[in-house]
C-alpha cells in the first residue's frame, strides 16, 4: 500500500478523536426508511466490518474495501473501533452514512457475502454491541425476500411476498423507540442482499412502493410458511387488537393443502395393540381411561390397565380446527370387587356388559376384557402431540386429521407458523400450478383490500464524495471458511429427539451454555446446520448434546429434524 494511503488512513483514524456522531434518526419520518436493529450480530465480543461502497463516519471517509472491527469498551459508553493495528476508544455512539456512489454500496459483516445497504449506528449496551441499520424501504425488502421466502419460488409468488413485507414493514414502524423491526422472525428476517439476487430485484422493482390497505389503513400483512389447508384469524391466535383485522380470515386454503412442499407430520397407530406399540401413546390413554375404569370396579392404576384395540378416533373441532381426539377403546383390566355372575350386568350396566373373559394373567393379578368399548378424550396440545411427537411449531396450532384405513388410523399435523395471512407455500402452488399473479394471491389471502402506492418520498443518500479518496477500491471481500459441524453420530436415546440449529443466520452462532440461563457461561458457539440430540426440555430451553460436549440453548433457535 502506497505511503500516502496509509497516512491518509491514520489520519482519518485519530479525526474519530474529536468526533460528534451524525444520528441516522434525526429527521422526520416522511421518508421510507426502515430503522432495524441487527440482533444476529449483538452477542459478538468483536465485529468486523467490510465497508464495501463509500462510506463515512463523522469527518472521516472510508475507502471501499477496508474493513473495521468494533467491539463494546470497558465502560458502558464506550466502543473500540481497530483498524490495521490501531485501536480507538470512543465515547458515544458511531454512524456509518452511506453516499451516493456508482456500483455496489453497503457493508459486510464477518466475513459475509450479505450486502447491507444503509447508514449503520453503532451504540454500546450493557456491554453488547447496539447495532441499528437505517435503510431505504426497496433495498430493505431485498434483504428480506432471500430469507423469508426461497429465490427459486415463482416470481408471482415473490411479488405477493414482497408488497406483504413492504407493507408489514411500514405498520411497524415506531418512533416512540430508536429502531423499526429487528431482523429475526419476531418481525421479518432481515439478513442483507445475498449474491445472485436478480430474481429478488425483479419482484420488488416491479411492485416498487405498493402495499396493501384495509378501511383506508395499512394493513398488518402476517404471513406464514404454510396454514396446514386452513386459514387463520388473527383474533384467534393473538387477541384482540387496536387495528382493524377483518382482513384476516379463517377459511380453507387447497392450495396450501394440495402443496407437496407443505410440511406434514405423521403417525400411524394400529387398530389392535400390542404393549409395544407407542408406549407414550398407550400411557396417555390408560391414564385417560382410569377414571372410568374406577367407576366400574376396576384397579385404575396405569400397570393394572391394557389398551387392546382402538375400534375409532373422532376430531374434536372448534371453529373447523380439531383441538382434541376421541377414542373408542377395548381394555382389559383388574378387578377390585368380587362379583357373582348375577350382579355383574347390574353392576356394569348397559355400557360394559358381562365382563368375564380372561385377557391376560400373571402370578398375582387376574385381567378381564370389558366387553363393551369405552371412550375417552384427550386434549391435542399438548398431550397428544406430545405422545405421538407431531410437534412442528412448539405452539398449540397446527391442524390435526384422522384417516381410518384398513388395520390402523393415521393422524397428520400441519401447518408451519401461526396461519395467519399470506402462506408462502399456498403462494407457491398458486402460481406455479395455476398460473395466478401476485395480486389474485393478495386478495385470496386478505379479504377486503385494496392495493395501491404508498406515496412515501424515497430517502437520498448523503451526496456523492467529491474526491477521488474512493477511486482505487480495495479487495472485494471473500466468505470466511465456517467452523466444522460437530458429529452427532450416537442413535438418540428413547427419550431423546433430534433438532438442527437454524434459527440463526448463516453468518451468526447461537451460544451453548452451561446452564438454563443466558447469565451463564457459554460453552461454546454452535453454527448454522449443526445437529443436537435433545435430552429434555424446560421452560423455553434444551437440554442438548453431540458426540462432544453438551449443554443448553434456547429452544426458539433450533428446529426439530423429521
Amino acid at each position: 500500500m502506497k505511503q500516502s494511503v496509509v497516512l491518509k488512513r491514520l489520519a482519518a483514524i485519530l479525526l474519530l478523536l474529536c468526533l460528534v456522531p451524525v444520528s441516522a434518526f434525526s429527521a422526520a419520518k416522511q421518508d421510507d426508511r426502515i430503522r432495524v436493529l441487527l440482533t444476529r450480530f449483538s452477542s459478538l465480543s468483536e465485529l468486523s466490518v467490510n465497508i464495501s461502497g463509500s462510506y463515512s463516519c463523522g469527518d472521516m471517509y472510508f475507502q471501499r474495501g477496508m474493513t473495521v472491527n468494533l467491539a463494546p469498551g470497558a465502560a458502558k459508553d464506550q466502543l473500540i473501533l481497530i483498524y490495521e493495528g490501531l485501536a480507538l476508544v470512543h465515547k458515544g455512539a458511531l454512524t456509518f452514512t452511506r453516499h451516493q456512489a456508482d456500483g455496489e454500496n453497503g457493508l459486510r459483516f464477518q466475513g459475509s457475502m450479505s450486502l447491507y445497504h444503509g447508514d449503520l449506528t453503532v451504540r454500546n449496551q450493557n456491554g453488547q454491541l447496539r447495532l441499528i441499520l437505517s435503510v431505504p424501504l426497496e433495498e430493505y425488502l431485498l434483504g428480506v425476500l432471500p430469507w423469508e421466502m426461497s429465490s427459486a419460488f415463482p416470481l408471482e409468488a415473490l411479488k405477493a411476498q414482497a408488497v406483504a413485507a413492504r407493507t408489514y414493514a411500514l405498520t411497524r414502524r415506531n418512533s416512540a423507540q430508536d429502531y423499526d423491526m429487528t431482523d429475526n422472525t419476531n418481525d421479518q428476517v432481515y439478513a442483507g442482499v445475498p449474491d445472485n439476487a436478480d430474481i429478488i430485484r425483479r419482484a420488488v422493482a416491479e411492485t416498487a412502493g405498493i402495499c396493501v390497505y384495509y378501511q383506508d389503513q395499512l394493513a398488518t400483512c402476517y404471513y406464514t410458511a404454510s396454514n396446514g389447508g386452513r386459514t387463520e384469524t388473527a383474533e384467534r391466535v393473538w387477541g384482540k387488537s387496536s387495528s382493524p383485522t377483518g382482513h384476516t380470515v379463517a377459511k380453507a386454503d387447497p392450495y396450501d393443502l394440495d402443496n407437496d412442499e407443505s410440511v406434514v407430520r405423521q403417525a400411524e397407530i394400529p387398530k389392535d395393540l400390542t404393549e409395544d406399540d407407542l408406549p407414550a401413546l398407550q400411557a396417555l390413554l390408560a391414564e385417560k381411561a382410569a377414571p372410568v375404569l374406577k367407576q366400574l370396579g376396576y384397579s385404575d392404576a396405569p400397570e393394572d390397565i391394557r389398551i387392546r384395540e382402538i375400534t375409532d378416533i373422532t376430531a374434536n373441532e372448534k371453529d373447523h380446527v380439531a383441538e382434541s381426539l376421541t377414542f373408542s377403546l377395548r381394555v382389559a383390566g383388574v378387578r377390585t370387587t368380587d362379583w357373582d355372575e348375577e350382579e355383574t350386568s347390574f353392576l356394569t350396566g348397559d355400557v360394559l356388559d358381562i365382563p368375564v373373559q380372561p385377557a391376560a394373567s400373571t402370578a398375582e393379578k387376574q385381567f378381564y376384557s370389558l366387553s363393551n368399548p369405552i371412550s375417552v378424550t384427550v386434549p391435542i396440545f399438548p398431550e397428544l402431540e406430545a405422545a405421538l411427537e407431531l410437534s412442528i411449531n412448539r405452539t398449540p396450532n397446527e391442524v390435526w386429521t384422522v384417516r381410518s384405513l384398513k388395520n390402523s388410523f393415521v393422524i397428520e399435523a400441519r401447518r408451519f407458523g401461526h396461519g395467519v395471512g399470506l402462506s408462502q407455500r399456498g403462494a407457491q402452488r398458486m402460481a406455479a400450478a395455476f398460473g395466478w399473479n401476485y395480486k389474485q394471491i393478495l386478495h385470496f389471502y386478505y379479504s377486503g383490500v385494496t392495493l395501491k402506492q404508498t406515496g412515501l418520498t424515497a430517502f437520498t443518500p448523503a451526496p456523492k464524495v467529491d474526491f477521488d479518496y474512493d477511486a482505487t477500491p480495495g479487495p472485494r471481500p471473500t466468505p470466511t471458511p465456517r467452523p466444522t459441524l460437530m458429529p452427532v453420530s450416537l442413535k438418540p436415546g428413547s427419550k431423546e429427539t433430534l433438532v438442527v440449529v437454524d434459527g440463526v443466520a448463516e453468518d451468526s452462532s447461537l451460544n451453548l451454555r452451561a446452564a438454563p440461563d443466558t447469565a451463564s457461561d457459554i460453552i461454546t458457539r454452535l453454527y448454522y446446520g449443526q445437529q443436537l440430540a435433545v435430552i429434555e426440555a424446560a421452560d423455553g430451553w434444551l437440554h442438548v448434546r453431540t458426540d462432544v460436549l453438551e449443554g443448553y440453548v434456547m429452544e426458539k433457535f433450533v428446529s426439530s429434524i423429521e
